[in-house]
């Protein structure tokens, strides 16, 4: 072999050299640093450090030659929002649920459209199921919810699996039925074949299904929320969820289950970044001593679950938060999952606590976003006014309610959540009364529909604004490939969905603060850029009927006077 021909053989080898020492970097090589001043690509995508990647979130500096760049200095300096193209990844479209449901209202939401429902977990707990262990499982409690559900056009059933709860007293599947629901030892069988027979029964595949059975279940919960309603010790939760991920994928491959929520109410409320988790989860409220590091214990074990799983029951906008705080807690320890929000409730302004009061003795409810301090008597008024059955007042409600429904699940869709249970299927009737003093907030009166109970049965009699806007919002975005937040600054939200052939916006005033019936309805002027001579704009709908009217743009410039009610622009 000649000089040349010696050359190039060493040059293959140190080529080949280098192709291994790069993939070897890429895979044990340091992992993005947060705080190192460094947006890496990894951080960027998946906002985990904003605190690094706050420049390239909200655009960056000026950059001439960045035709995206929303700070160009080509771009109309008069507060104009210029939409970027259409990004190529697609997203997965968001499934919209509704909760809780109980025996007897299904008829009143045919024709919603939306693909999900979730019955009331209490209602189906293993201890009601099988109360005698000794024998057969009594699959009407839960074979009635799915009849129902899917004979008025749910697709999806959400089924979140509690074993046992406080009325089964002398249930002997668990330690306790009221302190701690851990399996008993000794009682891991039974358990296991109540989740694995479940599963089979539901699943579709023609062994052991439901007769009738229309569309299969493949969403579980194992445990509702990971708070009080969890009252076992951590480690014992845990050895119950490897039991029942165990069972439930011995039935089926394509089962999804979900652990017990995380109710992080609190730590989300002041947009805490990476850093000051520790700090913000110091904030919890209504946990029942399930704190942080039991959190990171379920973190630790993403082998038992197919779906991170929270609850919002804060305002809308905290979901951004938490999805980020998750995002950073699943990029620390080396994985991905998809996340749902298996439990929502409105936006409920006072909490835990009497808020027909302002002042002591005694405790006082929690304010939540938008609610301040300052706003503690003007809400004290308006929570008696609802309790009194104020037809104004609860007129205001019902409308707040449907803005407030829509606004969480666009953000929901654009942060990539696979699932939103919306709230409520109904009120929470003892919690309208007087003697509960609001003690819920606004989510007493969450019910999408008017309820009457005749001989304790309940009957839908009316729907209410929140029913046709979640009715609107499914019929406008079902079958969206692409979702996304126009980048503006946080008093214009502006969210592009693209589906085959059509592209349209959903636009809100992201007001922050507080406003009350009494209240003007809160608005600002915007300039959008859509690059059309005409759009038409429809209003959110409240009744049977939708208000649509066409408006002539500006050399495709569109000015629009905007409130908290999403509007839709095509």
């Amino acid at each position: 072999m000649g000089l040349i021909g010696k050359l190039f053989k060493w040059g293959l080898i140190l080529l080949g050299i280098l192709i291994v020492l790069n993939i070897l970097g890429g895979l044990f090589g340091d992992k993005p640093v947060c705080g190192d001043n460094v947006c890496d690509p990894q951080e960027k995508n998946r906002n985990t450090c904003p605190t690094d990647c706050i420049e390239d979130i909200n655009g960056g500096p000026d950059d001439p030659d960045d035709p995206d760049d929303p700070d160009d200095p080509d771009d109309p300096d008069d507060g104009t929002v210029v939409i970027p193209p259409i990004p190529g990844k697609d997203s997965e479209e968001i499934i919209i649920g509704i909760e809780y449901m109980v025996e007897g209202i299904g008829e009143g939401y045919e024709g919603i459209g939306i693909p999900a429902a979730k019955p009331l977990p209490e209602s189906y707990a293993w201890c009601k199921m099988q109360s005698d262990l000794d024998k057969p499982i009594n699959w009407n409690f839960i074979d009635k919810y799915v009849k129902e559900l899917q004979g008025v056009g749910f697709t999806h059933i959400v089924l979140g699996l509690r074993s046992a709860e406080p009325k089964c007293l002398s249930f002997d599947g668990v330690n306790s039925a009221i302190g701690n629901h851990g399996i008993k030892p000794g009682r891991e069988d039974d358990y296991q074949n109540w989740i694995r027979t479940m599963v089979e029964r539901y699943d579709m595949d023609g062994v052991n299904d439901m007769p009738g059975l229309k569309y299969p279940i493949m969403h579980y919960e194992i445990g509702v929320e990971f708070s009080s309603y969890q009252p076992e010790s951590t480690k014992e939760y845990l050895d119950k969820l490897e039991l029942a991920y165990e069972a439930a994928h011995e039935a089926s491959d394509d089962v999804i289950i979900g652990h017990s929520a995380f109710l992080v109410i609190g730590p989300m409320r002041t947009d805490p970044k990476p850093g000051e988790y520790e700090e913000a989860f110091k904030d919890m409220v209504g946990t029942s001593e399930k704190t942080y590091e039991d959190i990171k214990m379920i973190l630790d074990r993403p082998d038992l679950y197919d779906v991170i799983n929270f609850h919002n029951l804060g305002w809308p906008y905290e979901i951004e938060t938490t999805v980020r705080w998750l995002n950073y807690e699943m990029d620390k320890r080396g994985y991905e999952k998809p996340m749902i929000i298996s439990d929502t409730v409105p936006t409920s302004f006072a909490g835990f606590g009497p808020a027909t009061k302002c002042k002591g003795p005694g405790k006082l409810a929690e304010l939540s976003p938008p609610a301040a301090e300052e706003d503690r008597c003007r809400l004290a008024d308006y929570f008696k006014d609802m309790i009194d059955k104020d037809q104004k007042t609860l007129d205001w409600w019902y409308h707040y309610h449907a803005m407030d429904t829509v606004i969480r699940v666009v953000i929901a869709a654009e942060q990539g959540i696979e699932l939103i249970d919306t709230a409520f299927s109904g009120d929470l009737p003892i919690a309208t009364g007087a003697i509960f003093q609001a003690a819920a907030g606004n989510s007493a009166w969450g019910g999408m529909v008017d309820i009457e109970y005749i001989m304790f049965k309940p009957k839908v009699t009316g729907k209410r604004p929140a029913w046709y806007a979640l009715q609107q919002l499914q019929e406008n975005i079902r079958g969206y490939l692409t979702v996304e937040r126009i980048p503006t600054n946080e008093d214009l939200r502006l969210y592009r969905f693209a589906k085959s052939g059509i592209e349209f916006y959903v636009a809100w005033y992201g007001y922050k603060d507080l406003y009350l019936p009494e209240d003007e309805m809160p608005s600002k002027t915007f300039k959008i850029d859509l690059g059309r001579d005409i759009v038409e704009i429809h209003e959110m709908k409240t009744t049977s009927s939708v208000s649509k009217r066409t408006v002539n743009t500006n050399n495709g410039v569109l000015e629009i006077e905007l409130t908290p009610d999403p509007v839709y622009i095509y």
